[in-house]
């Protein structure tokens, strides 16, 4: 399951009024894991283009 920004924004609120159901809780964990999982995946993506960049660059210097 793969639960929306809505969704989580949701059980967030149901939370502040008083505990979770199991279901629920499930539900914002794999919200949580799938938002982890983006994150890094997004950083692995930025550093692998910084470090193609990076070797461009010396490419592009020892060319010259």
């Amino acid at each position: 399951m793969k639960p929306t920004t809505e969704q989580l924004l949701i059980l967030a609120d149901r939370a502040e009024r008083g505990p979770l159901s199991a279901e629920e809780a499930a539900v914002l964990r794999a919200g949580i894991a799938n938002l982890d999982a983006a994150r890094r995946s997004a950083g692995g993506l930025q550093r692998a283009l910084h470090d193609a960049r990076a070797q461009l660059a010396r490419i592009g210097q020892q060319a010259a």
